[in-house]
C-alpha cells in the first residue's frame, strides 16, 4: 500500500468525495476504509501529546505565586514629586 499521497486529507479526502459522485460509494471502502485514519490521527496525536506533556513535563513545573499587590484607587496613591 502506497502511503504518500493518501496520507494528506486535503489531497485525498476532495477527489475521493468527487469519485463518489461518479463511481458511487466503492471509494471509500478502498483499503478496508483506510481514508478515515489519516483524517482522525492528527486529532487523537494531539490529544496523546498534550495529555503526555502536562503528565511528564507540566505537573512538575511549579505554580508561580504572585505576591505583589497593585493599589488601582488613585486616592490612596502616593502624590508624585516634582
Amino acid at each position: 500500500m502506497n502511503l504518500g499521497y493518501p496520507i494528506n486529507p486535503a489531497r485525498d479526502l476532495g477527489p475521493r468525495i468527487l469519485a463518489a459522485f461518479i463511481y458511487g460509494p466503492e471509494v471509500f471502502t478502498y483499503h478496508n476504509y483506510y481514508f478515515w485514519i489519516p483524517i482522525v490521527a492528527p486529532f487523537v496525536g494531539a490529544a496523546l501529546a498534550s495529555w503526555s506533556y502536562h503528565v511528564f513535563i507540566g505537573a512538575h513545573i511549579p505554580d508561580f505565586k504572585h505576591d505583589e499587590h497593585y493599589i488601582t484607587d488613585e486616592s490612596k496613591q502616593p502624590l508624585k514629586s516634582t
